[in-house]
């Protein structure tokens, strides 16, 4: 059967709350500034690849790439 006129609404709801919901996760793992991962979800990912071991880390095929850039705030500004 359908869903009645009651339970669209209800399930729009659902959706609303579920879409704000990842919006807030998002917004919490990312830099305002630049819009880049944050460091405390680059924590949480390094510690889940050294968790799984060196075997799920090769086969997911990870890399890391660091770049220090000295007096940023002059790129930044």
């Amino acid at each position: 059967r359908a869903p009645g006129a009651a339970e669209q609404v209800m399930l729009q709801g659902f959706a609303r709350f579920f879409q704000n919901y990842r919006s807030l996760l998002d917004d919490a793992q990312r830099d305002a500034l630049t819009g880049l991962r944050n460091r405390k979800t680059f924590d949480d990912v390094i510690l889940r690849l050294f968790a799984g071991g060196a075997d799920a880390a090769a086969s997911e095929g990870v890399w890391l790439g660091i770049v220090d850039i000295d007096h940023f705030k002059r790129v930044n500004d």
